[in-house]
């Protein structure tokens, strides 16, 4: 008695030639999705820049909201309400630069470095200088400018 898959052969037979129609038929379906070369990189080149494509536009955003912040530098505070704009302005860019940095780290942890390392390299670069405008804008308006004496001299320059 012959067995095939632990099964008697009198219990179930099998033709060869319906096992050789599957197999083409499997190896049809798969040569048939075949690509060259040059199509398979340049459909990983295509999702890899799908990948890259929210970094980059998140840095866009970065670098935005990084120029403006800078400009609040040069703002008068006369009133409670500036007052109450600027702390909103300092609270918003903080709570943004934490969603970034846990933004940077999943990516960072997930995505390859061969292939996104330049891409994470300036997303964590234009995430540091927006952490350093941030604290200059707070040193500016905590620091220099209740300091009486380095205003005087600032007014007097002018």
């Amino acid at each position: 008695m012959y067995y095939i898959c632990n099964i008697k052969q009198t219990e179930m037979i099998v033709e060869i030639t319906d096992i050789k129609s599957k197999t083409d038929n499997i190896i049809s379906s798969y040569k048939a999705k075949e690509l060259s070369n040059e199509e398979y990189i340049n459909r990983l080149l295509d999702r890899i820049n799908e990948i890259q494509k929210p970094i980059k536009q998140a840095i866009k955003i970065i670098e935005s909201l990084d120029e403006i912040l800078l400009l609040t530098t040069w703002a008068e505070i006369r009133t409670v309400r500036d007052k109450e704009d600027l702390k909103y302005i300092l609270d918003s860019a903080e709570q943004i630069h934490k969603r970034f940095i846990r933004d940077y780290a999943f990516l960072h942890k997930t995505l390859r470095k061969d292939m996104f390392g330049n891409v994470l390299k300036d997303f964590k670069n234009t995430i540091d200088d927006f952490e350093d405008s941030f604290f200059e804008v707070k040193n500016v308006f905590f620091k220099v400018r209740k300091n009486n004496k380095l205003v005087s001299l600032i007014n007097s320059l002018f």
